[in-house]
């Protein structure tokens, strides 16, 4: 516990500097998603619900985002490397949405079961290729 008293001002620096980014917030994409579990994850270690809630925020703006397919229309614009990026965006739900479990927050079942459709695309995506290639420019 001493060693997270001594840490816990710095890493609530860290987070208020990353909920306030504007260069981030605006973007609308997987790095704000990134940024929520940043927020989740410090708040969580902290104990701060502010810092929860406006992570929460960010990775519901993913979740949104998720189409009923299971792509992130913004990730699939990417052509070629739009597989990387739905599962760079895909780690950051996950690691959130197990994080608030222990809330009773389910960001699992949100949009229909969002997170499980990207998850299953990107699955579907690293078996066959060509599947994902249909949704792609």
């Amino acid at each position: 516990q001493a060693q997270l008293d001594a840490i816990a001002p710095w890493l609530e620096r860290i987070a208020i500097a990353t909920r306030n980014a504007e260069a981030i917030n605006h973007l609308h994409n997987n790095l704000v998603y990134w940024a929520g579990l940043n927020l989740i994850a410090i708040g969580t270690a902290t104990d701060n619900s502010d810092l929860i809630d406006s992570g929460l925020l960010r990775v519901r703006e993913g979740i949104r985002d998720i189409g009923p397919d299971g792509a992130l229309a913004r990730e699939v614009k990417r052509g070629d490397r739009a597989l990387h990026y739905h599962t760079f965006a895909l780690i950051p739900l996950v690691f959130a949405a197990e994080l608030v479990q222990r809330r009773h927050i389910d960001l699992y079942r949100e949009n229909n079961h969002a997170i499980g459709r990207l998850a299953n695309l990107v699955i579907d995506a690293v078996i066959d290729p060509a599947s994902f290639e249909k949704i792609t420019p």
